[in-house]
């Protein structure tokens, strides 16, 4: 399938390639794709057969995306997700929308993974998806199918009207200004760490084991080539530092008519030329040396080439490589690949390119109760803390609303007569300011307190809080260069409502049932 795009201008994104195979690990779905199970049935929709393998291929593509994205999903959430993905996929069959071939081509070439140097490379396609064994149809037909998906989403996302008034209220609550005074309870960390009996740090150990996992590890030995090692080799001539002037001039003029003389620009240009011909030499040198490892080891290569091989002993997939740093893209393949497997295209790195083998791998084990005490004893520590500011700020809320319902205090006298510190906030809107408590719920709860009224306990960074509002501001008229900004909002956030309003009634009409209830969310 689109054997010819692949050949000159497939471009899949490549995350999605390292999450697909690194999927079946970790979350307890590998039964999903044993041949004498794969076509078992998994759920019924409008009384059509879903397979586990059906099951399974959107899975790995729901679990792609997120990791994608940078998200980390649960088992439940993804199982969640592959459901209404597969409800949908049947929906828009039956509405007629299709995927056509350009749209999948354009989608598949619509990512910068597979270039290099900004350019799109078909090698280096084809060998990460034989290097990870993807099946490029199996792939490409559930973009084909994510990509009508969103065609079906679009087309019942549209159909939300909205009104004048619904924008006029859109407008004014997301301007309304509000400011509140508030007293924060803080952790004391001060004292000493309480000694915790054996006993107790023995029970939680046996109750939270999965806790206390040392990490699978993996060992890799690599060799860079760096832009910085051509410096000294690569020259520029004038006519070459000529020639750039003229024809970034224009560029140069910045806020005058009057550009730089090339004699203020000459070494500023001839830094750039140098960096653009570093750059093309260890290009150069990164695809010459890919070539070489189709048949020779790293170290082999690296001696024909005069590179150090460098270890850099064991680490996590979440951790920093020794030396190295943080390099997500070198932890999602070492840990997709086999020991002794070579990765099969140079890595972009901050110096240049990184090629790497897989010398050693550990697996996940438990750490043992004496190397996890110290932990546990300062997890029991935080708890205690944590349960001691509670009562502390339940205590303070439950004196200072008893002062203002019996001796009518207002909050800040009532403060003042329990020496609490009081904070007063500026002005803000729901969209919060970098001068309130870090909170996920401090905005929240200051424009659900009524005036007058002192809220519930607030969490908060360290801590916790309860506020009482000072001041309320409407929003003014909306001006008229906002009008379309506005209107957009409240489409979208109508558009959300319509659609998950169908979806939920969608869910019902498709009689859906899982029948095999390992795979319910």
């Amino acid at each position: 399938m689109l054997k010819g795009m692949r050949r000159n201008t497939k471009q899949i994104l490549w995350p999605l390639i390292i999450a697909l195979v690194i999927t079946m690990g970790g979350y307890g779905v590998w039964y999903l794709i044993r041949p004498k199970v794969a076509g078992s049935k998994a759920e019924v929709i409008w009384g059509e057969k879903i397979t586990l393998e059906d099951f399974s291929q959107t899975y790995r593509a729901a679990h792609a995306f997120a990791a994608w994205r940078g998200r980390e999903l649960s088992q439940e959430q993804l199982f969640k997700i592959t459901w209404q993905r597969l409800i949908l996929r049947i929906e828009a069959k039956k509405t007629g929308i299709t995927t056509t071939r350009p749209e999948l081509v354009r989608a598949l070439a619509g990512f910068p993974i597979f270039q290099i140097d900004g350019r799109f490379n078909p090698d280096r396609y084809n060998r990460i998806l034989n290097q990870f064994r993807m099946e490029a149809a199996s792939f490409e037909k559930q973009v084909e199918y994510l990509l009508a998906i969103e065609k079906l989403q679009a087309t019942i996302q549209s159909q939300a009207l909205i009104s004048q008034a619904e924008i006029d209220e859109t407008y004014l609550r997301m301007n309304e200004k509000i400011k509140v005074e508030y007293i924060q309870v803080l952790q004391d960390t001060s004292d000493d760490p309480i000694e915790i009996p054996e006993a107790e740090l023995n029970e939680y150990y046996e109750q939270n084991r999965s806790q206390f996992q040392i990490q699978t590890q993996v060992d890799i030995q690599y060799i860079v080539i760096s832009r910085e090692e051509f410096k000294d080799t690569v020259s520029i001539k004038p006519e070459e530092i000529e020639t750039r002037y003229q024809e970034e001039i224009a560029s140069f003029a910045e806020e005058t008519d009057e550009p730089p003389s090339m004699g203020d620009l000459k070494e500023e240009i001839r830094t750039a030329l140098v960096e653009q011909k570093c750059s093309a030499e260890a290009t150069a040198l990164a695809e010459e040396i890919n070539q070489a490892l189709a048949e020779d080891t790293i170290k082999e290569v690296a001696e024909k080439f005069s590179l150090p091989v460098i270890s850099s002993g064991y680490f996590s997939l979440e951790e920093a490589i020794p030396e190295l740093g943080e390099v997500p893209e070198i932890n999602r393949l070492a840990f997709a690949m086999k020991i002794d497997e070579i990765v099969s295209y140079p890595i972009p790195v901050e110096e240049g390119f990184i090629f790497f083998v897989v010398t050693g791998k550990k697996d996940a084990a438990h750490l043992p109760f004496e190397d996890a005490r110290e932990k546990i004893m300062t997890i029991l520590n935080e708890e205690l803390t944590d349960q001691e500011t509670l009562k502390v700020a339940r205590d303070e809320l439950t004196e200072l609303r008893k002062l203002m319902t019996d001796e009518e205090f207002d909050f800040e006298s009532a403060a003042e007569e329990l020496e609490l510190k009081v904070d007063t906030t500026p002005f803000f809107t729901r969209e919060g300011g970098d001068s309130l408590p870090e909170s996920p719920s401090f905005i929240q709860a200051a424009f659900l307190t009524a005036p007058g009224q002192v809220s519930s306990l607030i969490p908060t960074e360290g801590g916790y809080a309860f506020l009482t509002v000072l001041e309320r501001k409407s929003a003014g008229p909306m001006p008229d260069d906002e009008k379309e900004k506005w209107e957009n909002t409240t489409r979208r956030g109508k558009a959300m409502l319509v659609y998950d309003t169908w979806f939920n009634n969608l869910v019902k009409e498709s009689k859906f049932s899982i029948t095999n209830k390992e795979l319910a969310p």
